[in-house]
């Protein structure tokens, strides 16, 4: 078909009084009826049931259609537009993209706006060098072509902190009221409490005040529904509400981020099971892309972006009853050269 294909439907009636034909189809969209026409204007496998009815009973016959395209442009869906990757040695990222390659069958390519860092196999790039690298991928055939691109930006990493809980930090703040108890204990740092009105977090400073591009990877286990301040960055002073620069939680199985307004949800977790959670800080746009177990959640906005920027210690715990929550590893890393 090019624009639109028509049929004329044929068919004989009998009964007193005058039957109602109706037609109706399994698709909703891709054709239209007036009268006895059917219009087409998307290929594909039609089911029509065509109902003879009048106050005496009905008689129904099935009727399939195929409208195939002599010619069909090809078709491109990229998933994951932008990517970043930690750079080590052969680390490797498959392009994530489907394709109805058209008809004629049409062909495939791949461009790179780079002539090296990198190796292409199929889909699939290894990187050899940080950059950024913009991959173009097109399919052509004789009705026309499309094209869709994927940015990667590989990073090389600094650490900026990094603690294994291995032991209590010397310079960690402490504060515990009520029923509120921290811990450190077996590779890792404990936060519980009990009933009533209660606090327990610990303050650790990072020793220098973050001034570029970073990402935050940490290791939790949340055991209970209560909310869990699994991840605070604050720029000097205390209060998060007021210092809080990247705020990220757990509460009732939910993942979340405060985004200067409000709390939101973003990806359910499984409680009693660790989780790797990493931000990755933009500083140009004051914006963060999470990851839940090495996933991309998405880009999402954070606390306080100037906050963000100026961040100095860590604020980690809860002041709410009914806390049990564990992380046993924090790194921080600048991202450059």
């Amino acid at each position: 078909m090019r624009q639109s294909s028509e049929l004329k439907l044929s068919y004989e009636i009998d009964g007193t009084p005058a039957p109602e034909v109706t037609v109706t189809c399994s698709k909703q969209n891709g054709w239209t009826q007036n009268g006895d026409t059917l219009t087409f204007t998307k290929a594909g496998i039609y089911e029509f049931q065509l109902s003879c009815d009048n106050e005496y009973g009905k008689d129904l016959e099935t009727l399939t259609v195929t409208v195939s395209d002599a010619e069909a442009l090809p078709e491109l869906n990229v998933r994951e537009s932008e990517k970043t990757i930690i750079f080590k040695e052969g680390i490797a990222y498959t392009l994530d993209y489907t394709t109805f390659m058209g008809i004629p069958e049409g062909t495939k390519t791949i461009t790179c706006n780079k002539n090296d860092g990198y190796t292409l196999n199929g889909d699939t790039v290894t990187f050899t060098k940080d950059g950024e690298y913009v991959f173009t991928i097109t399919l052509e055939n004789s009705v026309g072509k499309v094209s869709d691109s994927v940015r990667i930006t590989v990073i090389k990493e600094r650490v900026v902190y990094e603690e294994d809980f291995a032991d209590k930090p010397s310079d960690a703040k402490l504060t515990e009221t009520g029923s509120g108890k921290v811990a450190f204990e077996n590779g890792v740092y404990k936060v519980t409490t009990g009933s009533g009105a209660c606090q327990a977090f610990a303050d650790l400073p990072l020793g220098t005040t973050l001034s570029q591009a970073y990402t935050v990877s940490i290791d939790f286990t949340v055991n209970t529904n209560a909310f869990s301040n699994v991840l605070f960055l604050l720029a000097d002073g205390t209060a998060p509400a007021s210092n809080g620069g990247i705020c990220i939680a757990v509460e009732n199985g939910t993942l979340k981020y405060h985004n200067g307004s409000v709390w939101m949800g973003i990806r359910n977790i499984t409680l009693g099971e660790k989780h790797n959670m990493t931000t990755v800080f933009d500083w140009t746009n004051k914006k963060q892309e999470i990851f839940l177990d090495g996933v991309s959640l998405g880009t999402f906005a954070v606390r306080n972006g100037n906050n963000a920027q100026k961040v100095t210690h860590l604020y980690l715990g809860s002041d709410k009853s009914g806390t049990d929550f564990t992380i046993d590893h924090i790194k921080i890393v600048y991202h450059g050269a």
